[in-house]
């Protein structure tokens, strides 16, 4: 992917117009400067900030190693295919004689191996919102990012000095997929001239053809380096006679977006280093000698062992009673050598405890469980602790379906009276999936999900409990639910529903809907509430491959795309009759229960243009038949019918009143306080 500086730097010099001036002085103090000037090796303290979701974006620090040695060689001049610059270019390529270097003292004066690892969603939509998690001096460190996804497509970005919007945004973010040329990287010169390609601009480098992040129709433009001649650019090509401007281009010059770049020019070395000696972004105090002892970078520093910074993954983290749980051990900040041991302590697991670097434990007992690690080595020791992550359910499932929802009850998820039918929102802190009273398809309540507060790419799930459906007799079995959401006609939010057969240990996407196709009102912005039943869709979605099977789960799957909207689901019938759904029909049947929450007095009230026969049945939250009952309905009339002669004594909770009358089907949600 293609660089986004000029994007960045643009968007960053409205927040921050007085970066407009910082840009004009240093442009200033780099034509005074004196050409040729000192090209004495400069040590440039590094510090790579690794943003994961324990993805395959959690790369090695042999990555980062490479990174950093392809970056050292471009920036000196050591690599070998500077050999294939052309003729014309072989007298301009040049050296600015940077060194980067990993600190070994972090801003608190501690051991580090210059690498930090920071767990976020924000990696698969990063921009600036990154360096709010993590971010080191930037005028003691060069801050790299290392990122899955780019919010605006680049490959990466930089700011320009004195650009940057905001202390601690100054740096590189850039994909892992173009970080160094192993590991995650696509490999190629494209990709491993990234970091060379930011870093030229955190160096006060344009592109190439100049002041823009587009390949193509740039003859007019300039990069204020005399000795890059003009050019639209090369467009991930590598065409060594490209003369589009009516000269010569330096298609092989590491600010452009040829395939086949290997050099900086004079003119652009002696540009860098006017940066890097200026006190504009703060580059001139990066090699002053005081701060290259600050960050154990200075020649002779001998780093002492760092403790372990302990971490770990686990899989799975959801699945059947008596199943084996696999921890896998990726603690960082230092090697590991013959000096480490880990100590792990598993409650609930059978072995409870391990020294194992990796154990295997198996879990006996339907729970939610903790689990800590302490790594030691001849640095020091570190523990962490992740909080409820092992999440082992009954199989059997205690629930049999049919299962119905209507988040009616105030506890939810929570069941009240048995904790293995609760239901499960993940995470369950944060913005995320909660219970309204301000919207409902019927009853009281649905869930909502504002999309619009979080970032793109953020994921947030609604799990049900283990069900059961081996004694179920629906064919084909089949999930109801409601959903009300409005598209922006911009931001495409996702819906995914998913089965599982297995405690949720793998899944499987039955439904799956976007933006418009997701939307059941017309188009709009601001705060989107349903005002009526019409603004709701059900859907009936295939769940067949539960079908017999005893550990089936549902898992409600929002995706959020940025600035969306609001995302509300309701009514949620698995496998059975759908009683928490209103059928209007053309019948123009009436079904009323008052007052409700139900009384001593409560009575239930039906309106129908037909007559006949009909049959009123109540239904437990869990789908189970409590009371049937049936009445002769005259057509055109109003048929009230005692409450207390249908169900006399209930328990308290919510319960689902179901009549059926010619052909048609009414449904309303009770509810049982006292």
């Amino acid at each position: 992917m293609p660089c986004g500086t000029t994007k960045a730097v643009q968007d960053a010099l409205v927040i921050r117009p007085q970066g407009i001036i910082d840009m004009q002085n240093l442009e200033t103090e780099t034509m005074n400067d004196v050409p040729n000037n000192n090209r004495a090796l400069k040590v440039i303290p590094v510090v790579v900030h690794i943003i994961h979701n324990y993805g395959s974006e959690n790369i090695s620090k042999d990555q980062v190693l490479n990174a950093i040695s392809i970056l050292n060689r471009d920036f000196q001049k050591q690599n070998a295919d500077t050999s294939t610059v052309i003729n014309a270019f072989k007298s301009r390529v040049a050296a600015p004689n940077f060194e980067f270097r990993l600190a070994k003292l972090d801003p608190n004066g501690d051991c580090t191996d210059g690498i930090t690892r920071t767990v976020s969603e924000l990696t698969f939509s990063a921009d600036d919102n990154v360096k709010d998690l993590i971010s080191w001096p930037t005028n003691k460190y060069f801050n790299i990012w290392v990122v899955d996804r780019i919010s605006f497509g680049a490959g990466g970005y930089a700011y320009l000095p004195g650009s940057a919007p905001c202390n601690g945004c100054d740096g590189v973010v850039v994909l892992n997929s173009q970080f160094g040329n192993i590991g995650t990287s696509n490999g190629g010169n494209f990709s491993e001239r990234t970091l060379t390609h930011e870093a030229g601009h955190w160096f006060n480098l344009n592109h190439t053809w100049g002041g823009s992040n587009d390949c193509g129709a740039n003859c007019n433009g300039s990069d204020n380096v005399s000795d890059t001649p003009k050019t639209n650019g090369s467009c991930l090509a590598c065409d060594l006679a490209q003369a589009d401007c009516g000269v010569l281009a330096n298609v092989q010059n590491y600010m452009d977006y040829s395939t086949c770049t290997v050099m900086f020019t004079t003119g652009q070395a002696t540009r860098m280093i006017t940066a890097s000696n200026s006190a504009t972004g703060g580059r001139n105090n990066l090699s002053a000698n005081a701060n290259l002892i600050a960050t154990g970078t200075n020649d002779g520093y001998v780093a002492s062992a760092c403790a372990p910074i302990p971490d770990f993954e686990y899989t799975p983290g959801r699945t059947c009673v008596g199943n084996s749980v696999t921890f896998t051990d990726i603690s960082y900040g230092a090697d590991v050598d013959q000096t480490w041991t880990w100590n792990w302590t598993l409650p609930g697991a059978t072995p409870a405890n391990s020294t194992e670097q990796n154990p295997t434990v198996v879990y006996n007992t339907p729970g939610t469980y903790n689990v800590t690690l302490t790594a030691t080595n001849s640095g020091g020791a570190n523990s962490i602790t992740k909080t409820q992550i092992i999440n082992i359910y009954p199989n059997p499932g205690v629930q049999t379906a049919p299962l119905n929802e209507g988040f009616e009850t105030t506890q939810f998820p929570a069941n009240p009276s048995n904790a293995l039918l609760n239901w499960e929102i993940f995470p369950s802190t944060g913005t995320t999936w909660k219970r309204t009273a301000n919207a409902s398809a019927t009853g009281d309540a649905s869930l909502v999900l504002n999309c619009a507060a979080l970032d793109s790419a953020e994921k947030r799930d609604v799990i049900s409990p283990v069900t059961d459906f081996t004694t179920t007799t629906q064919s084909p079995l089949t999930l109801t639910f409601k959903v009300a959401y409005r598209y922006n006609g911009s931001t495409n939010d996702v819906l995914k529903v998913y089965i599982s057969t297995n405690c949720g240990e793998s899944w499987q996407v039955r439904y799956s809907k976007t933006g418009a196709q997701l939307a059941t009102v017309p188009n709009g912005t601001g705060n989107f509430l349903p005002a009526s039943l019409t603004d709701w869709r059900t859907e009936t979605v295939n769940i067949n491959g539960l079908s017999n099977k005893d550990a089936g789960m549902i898992r409600f799957e929002a995706t959020a795309d940025g600035g969306g909207q609001n995302m509300y689901i309701e009514d949620i019938n698995i496998g059975g009759t759908s009683v928490g759904i209103e059928e209007f029909t053309t019948q123009n049947i009436g079904l009323n229960v008052y007052p409700n929450p139900v009384t001593n007095q409560t009575l239930i009230n039906i309106n129908s243009i037909k007559g006949g026969e009909a049959t009123l049945a109540l239904f437990d939250i869990t789908g189970r038949t409590v009371a049937t009952h049936s009445v002769a309905v005259q057509p055109g009339t109003s048929t009230n019918i005692d409450f207390s002669t249908i169900a006399p004594a209930l328990p308290v909770g919510v319960y689902n009143i179901r009549l059926q009358l010619a052909g048609n089907i009414v449904n309303r949600r009770i509810v049982v306080s006292q």
